[in-house]
């Protein structure tokens, strides 16, 4: 089995190589890259030594080169996603609502132009989408928890958007996964590196409610996923843990700080404001609030395929 994963540089996607790597069935991995600067993760460098990964440069804004990458692939999986998005504009964007200044949005460069989450979770999607159907390859989508395109949450609502798409196709499944914790994760590294520099963590959202899921837990149900596709045909799987922790359990069990004071309310907005303006990867954005807002708990599927639609 040849298999295709776009975004396997990532945190989830070059640990998702790394045990692909042993799996016998899978006779090829191939990892398509965009730009210069791409850190490959050490942990797959071996698989790309032993010819069984190979890396192939492409044009994510454009259909013809997908096709292209992916013909001859018996399975693709997208795990391409952003966290928040590049928040070059935020302070145009504010002018814009508040002041009725021009929103122009200039693109410096190609890649800035496609942190956002339209682009990300949407209209590459649908680029990725379009090629399986021409190659008719069976698509794995790692979605998320909470997606729906009518959410008020714009991370959540472009994650809806890029469903629709999948949807669209005859051999899918989607795979929506909750917030991962892992030691290597960015939001684990980064409570962590918090924790250290302040002597006491203040905490927006600190009753805001989500349901963890181990990495391991995840590789486990995307392997199985990979290993037989049509068994999870059209099939809608949440990876989810079996408990609900509030985000001050969460920050306590991955980063263990000295002391955690929760933010009121009232300043959770401005909070993130400020974030978003003086911060390149913000601690916390208005999206996470509208996240948060909008969350809702699901249970696991034990059975995958009582989800199918």
């Amino acid at each position: 089995m040849r298999v295709i994963i776009f975004g396997g540089y990532g945190f989830i996607g070059s640990n998702l190589i790394e045990l692909l790597g042993d799996n016998p069935q899978i006779s090829h991995i191939t990892l398509p890259i965009f730009g210069d600067n791409i850190h490959i993760p050490s942990r797959i460098k071996p698989l790309i030594d032993s010819d069984k990964l190979s890396c192939t440069s492409y044009n994510p804004q454009s259909q013809e080169s997908i096709n292209h990458i992916l013909e001859g692939h018996d399975l693709a999986v997208n795990l391409i996603g952003i966290p928040y998005e590049y928040n070059r504009y935020a302070l145009q964007e504010l002018g814009s609502k508040f002041f009725q200044l021009p929103n122009s949005n200039s693109i410096e460069n190609k890649r800035d132009g496609m942190r956002n989450f339209n682009f990300t979770h949407n209209k590459l999607v649908g680029l990725i989408a379009g090629a399986c159907r021409t190659a008719r390859t069976h698509l794995i989508h790692i979605s998320a928890q909470g997606a729906n395109s009518k959410s008020a949450c714009r991370y959540l609502a472009s994650k809806g958007r890029g469903e629709e798409h999948v949807a669209s196709l005859t051999n899918w499944t989607l795979v929506r996964p909750g917030v991962v914790l892992e030691e290597d994760a960015l939001f684990v590294r980064k409570m962590r590196r918090l924790a250290r520099l302040l002597p006491v963590m203040p905490l927006p959202l600190a009753k805001s409610r989500q349901q963890p899921v181990t990495l391991k837990d995840l590789l486990d149900l995307l392997s199985k996923v990979i290993e037989k596709p049509m068994d999870y045909n059209q099939a809608t799987l949440n990876s989810v843990g079996d408990k609900e922790m509030t985000m001050t359990e969460i920050i306590r069990q991955v980063a263990n700080p000295r002391w955690i004071i929760p933010v009121p309310s009232m300043f959770n907005l401005p909070m993130a404001l400020a974030a978003e303006m003086i911060m390149r990867n913000p601690i916390i954005t208005r999206d996470n609030l509208r996240a948060a807002n909008a969350y809702q708990p699901v249970t696991s599927s034990a059975n995958p395929i009582q989800q199918n639609k």
